[in-house]
């Protein structure tokens, strides 16, 4: 699969990961690559057979194992082919986004990430430690 290459790994958008320090090193391009076209062939189907052409991927792991620097990648990868994409962390999303009653308001970058996703991805990446709620 043809995966392009990237001469500034600090280039790479990182979506929605508050708290978080992304650092993109060589390891994480390599592990990206490595499991991109696995990932491809599942989510492919999927977006073709949905009306709207939406999905979901999960990136999940320990603690400080790379799930953000490898779904900020990913959606790098998936861009490139034409998927719009956006990260966001599962760590902390939970208690930023208002309740099903709207009791708890949206935040202006809340807000912001709803229209983004709304108007243009056709796959968010979600990166979620254990004990992410």
């Amino acid at each position: 699969m043809d995966l392009p290459s990237i001469s500034d790994l600090q280039a790479v958008p990182t979506g929605d990961m508050p708290g978080d320090r992304i650092r993109i090193i060589d390891q994480h391009v390599a592990k990206a690559q490595a499991n991109f076209p696995r990932m491809w062939e599942r989510l492919a189907p999927l977006l073709d057979e949905r009306p709207h052409g939406r999905a979901v991927v999960a990136v999940h792991g320990g603690s400080g194992v790379g799930k953000s620097e490898i779904g900020s990648l990913l959606a790098y990868y998936l861009d490139h082919r034409g998927i719009g994409a956006y990260v966001l962390s599962g760590d902390n999303y939970p208690r930023r986004t208002p309740t099903v009653t709207g009791s708890q308001p949206y935040n202006a970058k809340d807000r912001g990430v709803q229209q983004h996703v709304q108007r243009r991805m056709g796959a968010i990446v979600k990166c979620c430690g254990r004990g992410s709620s």
